[in-house]
């Protein structure tokens, strides 16, 4: 059972109470993150309780996550340019383990800026395959215990990737000399 704002600094977070929320039904993804699960990103977007809720995405390219608080230079109007990308929402402060809850359900790929890492969407056929077996739709425990498996099998990559982004990134110097 997930207490709201357990994990999103006390805060509810918008899928505490998802029966789908990824920390539902693959309940060891989080040891899986490691430090990772707190690091700070951004992302322009949507909020809930103040907490993001999806970001902004673009068929070109999914949502924008950068390692630092980004300066979006805005019109008089408040829309910001982002590699031919437009929007006019507000920043997002969340952490890896948010984003990865919010990515989940929502199935969008991101890239991680400064650097363009690409980042895929979630396996959308395992939550297919697990929301199918919660919901007792179509049971099939052996099924459902192999799409968690691919599920942190994709959390352990993309904390890969995170990782390796951020420490080969020089305006992140905390996290490579802390």
């Amino acid at each position: 059972m997930i207490n709201p704002g357990q994990f999103s600094g006390g805060v509810a977070f918008w899928s505490d109470d998802f029966d789908m929320d990824l920390l539902k039904v693959v309940p060891n993804v989080i040891k899986d993150l490691g430090k990772y699960a707190d690091r700070k990103l951004w992302t322009v977007g949507h909020l809930t309780a103040g907490r993001l809720n999806h970001p902004t995405v673009w068929n070109t390219h999914g949502a924008f996550v950068w390692l630092k608080e980004p300066v979006l230079l805005r019109d008089e109007h408040g829309w910001f340019n982002v590699l031919g990308c437009v929007s006019n929402e507000p920043i997002v402060e969340c952490t890896w383990l948010e984003l990865l809850r919010d990515q989940w359900p929502h199935h969008y790929p991101f890239v991680l800026l400064p650097k363009g890492v690409r980042f895929p969407e979630p396996p959308m056929r395992h939550f297919e395959r697990l929301m199918y077996d919660l919901r007792g739709w179509h049971k099939d425990e052996e099924a459902a215990e192999q799409a968690r498996m691919a599920v942190r099998v994709w959390v352990v990559n993309a904390t890969r990737k995170l990782k390796a982004a951020t420490l080969s990134n020089p305006q992140v110097k905390e996290e490579r000399d802390g």
